[in-house]
């Protein structure tokens, strides 16, 4: 798991460099859950399912291995990274329609928080990606 640009900056998460199909799906479904690019969370949650996809079993230690290899790749910390996920989470719940988010990705939020968890998310557009691809 290693890429990002040389300067620490956000270059898409993408190892190979040029435009990846992937991230681009990836993008349009944060895009159609109202999650606008501008935010961090849009560009950590990208990189963040790119490497799920490519390594499952990272779920396993979200904190551990996730959060992690995402900052290096942005340049940027673990706790940060962790934060701008879960704030474009909140953003999608603020300005997207419930039932549209249901809808994309399938599964009833939380009923205590009434949104999901960083994980939860992030395994449901995994899931949905790969349900795409099949």
């Amino acid at each position: 798991m290693d890429g990002g640009s040389a300067d620490g900056g956000y270059d898409g998460c993408d190892e190979k460099g040029g435009v990846d199909l992937m991230r681009e799906k990836i993008a349009k479904l944060f895009l159609s859950l109202g999650i606008p690019p501008c935010l961090k969370g849009f560009q950590a949650g990208v990189c963040a399912i790119e490497i799920i996809l490519e390594y499952p079993n990272v779920m396993d230690q979200i904190t551990k291995r996730l959060y992690p290899e995402v900052a290096k790749r942005m340049g940027s910390t673990a706790s940060r990274v962790e934060r701008a996920i879960r704030h474009a989470v909140e953003v999608m719940f603020d300005y997207q329609d419930y039932d549209r988010i249901i809808q994309l990705l399938g599964l009833e939020v939380n009923v205590r928080t009434g949104r999901y968890r960083n994980s939860e998310f992030l395994s449901l557009c995994a899931l949905k990606l790969r349900r795409l691809e099949a």
